[in-house]
């Protein structure tokens, strides 16, 4: 049995128990500014304390990827990353490197907020918003269309969320 660093495995009176003394998570937050820092450390600091979570935080702003080294160096977090969070992501100059980079990264990545290009690189567990092709529908039309009654179809995201009659 492989286990994580940090657990230890031990056997009473014939069944398993497993102990947790520390799990290291390493999460790559990425933004427009770093305002959100100082609230990020002291919430990982709080994590260590009370729950033995680990966390190793990296955050990305704008200003850190203005150059090839910050692009590098957010490669080699990006490669041993646990989870990826964005936030707040509109700059066409940080969108396009970023949809390419997150378009095929197999890690849980949620991006809330920000360009739909960055949004469509959400995936966590069985859920995600990419899509396989420019043709398919997004997830609400094809949730849309799951749900709509027979012969009725769902005309898309409108302010009264009308369907159409098809006959």
């Amino acid at each position: 049995m492989i286990l994580p660093p940090g657990v230890s495995v031990g056997r009473d009176s014939g069944f398993a128990w497993y102990e947790m003394r520390e799990l290291l998570m390493h999460i790559v937050v990425l933004t427009i500014d770093g305002n959100h820092r100082p609230a990020l450390l002291a919430a990982a600091d709080r994590l260590r304390r009370e729950h033995k979570v680990a966390l190793s935080l990296a955050v990305y702003d704008a200003a850190t990827l203005r150059d090839g080294a910050g692009w590098s160096q957010l490669d080699r977090d990006l490669a041993r990353a646990d989870l990826v969070f964005g936030a707040r992501l509109f700059s066409e100059e940080l969108v396009r490197p970023l949809a390419d980079r997150l378009a095929h990264y197999d890690k849980p990545t949620l991006i809330i907020t920000s360009n739909p290009a960055l949004i469509r690189c959400t995936r966590i567990g069985g859920f995600s918003l990419r899509r396989e092709s420019e043709n398919e529908p997004g997830p609400y039309a094809q949730l849309g269309a799951e749900i709509a009654p027979p012969r009725w179809r769902w005309r898309g995201p409108s302010p009264t969320g009308d369907f159409t009659q098809l006959e």
